[in-house]
């Protein structure tokens, strides 16, 4: 997408205050899209994702360094079956173009996922992590996507982490904090500025809800394939005119990284190593 000179001063603008350096969206409404437009249900999703990369490079120019996404929920699974597996179908076409996206290579992205992918296929599994191992070395910005997530799970598959790490010797449970508890989650301590939902949908939906306690939150009543630059920078603006009283109400002390016991910093290091380094060796073969 090319950025209209208008809205590059608009964010140049923008960019005098503050702005939020991670921003989460749930990007609610792309079923609702397809029926207002009478379309096929599964191309509401197609524009969805069109949507996405606008979005995406918006977010990017603008100076927001971390993006999160909230893809595919646990709950989704309970859908029919033909629409879960064109979900998964559409999760795997999107992968490739992802990773052939100039989008991606302009703004050198880290892909990160956040999800249990024990629920989904083998192939798609591997297919995902193979995404995440080649742009791990990527610094500039980051796109985390929850896939197979919901946030009461997380927490859940963060408790039996820190369990199976004082299991294995690498944390007393005696040190077990707030600190290590935020390292465990798959986010590992990236937490939202601002937390964005379209469709006029007043709720989190099972979305972020650890990382989201300090989060300045923002309801736009318009479906996710309808939003626009607009919406993004009204959001923007009002989180510049909030912060202040966001920064006075925050607690003196948010899971200081620097805080977490080192022998889980390690151990949770080399476990991701290991399953992206098990990725890559498939995709070499």
């Amino acid at each position: 997408m090319a950025i209209a000179w208008w809205l590059r001063m608009a964010l140049r603008v923008l960019r005098c205050g503050p702005i939020p350096r991670h921003v989460a969206f749930i990007l609610d409404g792309n079923r609702r899209y397809a029926r207002k437009n009478k379309l096929a249900p599964h191309l509401g999703h197609v524009f969805g994702f069109e949507k996405l990369k606008e979005v995406l490079e918006l977010c990017w120019e603008a100076g927001i360094k971390a993006v999160t996404i909230y893809a595919f929920s646990i709950e989704n699974f309970k859908r029919p079956a033909t629409e879960v597996d064109m979900l998964m179908q559409m999760v795997h076409d999107k992968i490739s173009e992802l990773r052939q996206s100039e989008l991606m290579k302009k703004y050198e992205v880290a892909i990160r996922v956040w999800g249990d992918l024990s629920l989904v296929s083998p192939a798609l599994r591997t297919e995902i992590l193979q995404l995440v191992a080649d742009t791990r070395h990527n610094t500039q910005a980051e796109l985390n996507v929850c896939f197979a997530y919901t946030s009461r799970h997380e927490i859940v598959q963060a408790t039996q982490r820190l369990a199976s790490a004082v299991q294995a010797g690498a944390l007393p449970a005696a040190a077990v904090g707030e600190a290590e508890f935020d390292a465990a989650l798959d986010s590992q301590r990236s937490t939202p500025d601002l937390l964005l939902r379209t469709s006029g949908e007043f709720r989190l939906s099972d979305f972020l809800l650890w990382q989201s306690s300090f989060s300045q939150l923002a309801f736009v009543d318009v479906l996710w394939p309808e939003f626009n630059a607009f919406h993004m920078c009204q959001a923007i603006l009002r989180y510049q005119h909030d912060r202040p009283l966001q920064l006075e109400l925050m607690p003196p002390f948010v899971a200081n990284p620097a805080a977490t016991h080192p022998g889980l910093v390690d151990w949770l290091r080399k476990r991701d190593e290991e399953m992206l380094e098990s990725a890559e060796s498939i995709s070499s073969e």
